[in-house]
């Protein structure tokens, strides 16, 4: 829960609960380096260093974004987006697609696995290619993970 919000009227008082909002952050480069602020989603929105949002910043700032429903990644191009330092960790629900029919390939450049799902429920990952990874995607203490 995000917040609450009560009202009273007469003896009654209702108290509506706010949940976290899922949100949508748009990969827009094929960078694998953080300069803009990832500390959530809509920082990074706001401040994405210039050169638009790379995969790193995306799965980042869903990780730094407070859970609701699974947050969604998405891409604005074809990509070829080489990670050049360690796995990507992703540790809350999310859903990572190509929703506009794009090309997506993730090269691992030789790491053991693409992309690291830790403690994130009911995670998605949807229309991606991996190249040289031995692992394209690995869950640890996920709940539900799907990869199609």
């Amino acid at each position: 829960m995000i917040g609450a919000r009560w009202f009273a009227m007469g003896g009654l008082m209702l108290v509506i609960c706010l949940a976290a909002a899922a949100d949508t952050v748009v990969v827009s480069n094929n960078n694998d380096l953080i300069n803009g602020n990832p500390s959530s989603i809509t920082n990074l929105q706001s401040n994405d260093g210039g050169d638009g949002i790379s995969i790193r910043e995306a799965i980042t700032a869903v990780t730094n974004t407070a859970a609701g429903a699974p947050h969604t990644i998405t891409f604005d191009d074809d990509y070829i987006i080489t990670l050049t330092t360690d796995s990507a960790a992703i540790s809350q629900p999310s859903t990572i697609v190509d929703s506009g029919g794009f090309d997506i390939t993730i090269d691992g450049d030789g790491a053991y696995w693409g992309l690291l799902l830790v403690f994130g429920a009911f995670s998605e990952i949807r229309d991606i290619n991996f190249v040289d990874c031995t692992i394209a995607v690995r869950a640890q203490n996920t709940n539900s993970l799907t990869v199609e």
